[in-house]
C-alpha cells in the first residue's frame, strides 16, 4: 500500500484510492465493491437517522 502524502497527489496515488474502491466487501448479506457499499451505508444512515432507529444502519465486513 502506498503511503499517501496530501502535498503529492500524483498518478500513483490516485490508482492506489482506485485499487481502494475497486475492493469488495459484505455489507447487506450482499458482496459489493467499496464504492457501491459506501452508497449502501449512507443510504442507510439517513433512514435511520429519518426512522430514529439505529438498527437501520448497515456495516460492512471485509471480504475473507
Amino acid at each position: 500500500m502506498v503511503e499517501l502524502d496530501v502535498k503529492e497527489f500524483n498518478h500513483e496515488v490516485k490508482m492506489e484510492l482506485v485499487n481502494i474502491l475497486n475492493g469488495r466487501v459484505i455489507i447487506d448479506g450482499t458482496l459489493q465493491y467499496v464504492d457501491n457499499a459506501i452508497r449502501i451505508y449512507c443510504k442507510s444512515l439517513f433512514d435511520a437517522l429519518q426512522h430514529d432507529a439505529a438498527s437501520e444502519i448497515k456495516f460492512y465486513q471485509h471480504e475473507l
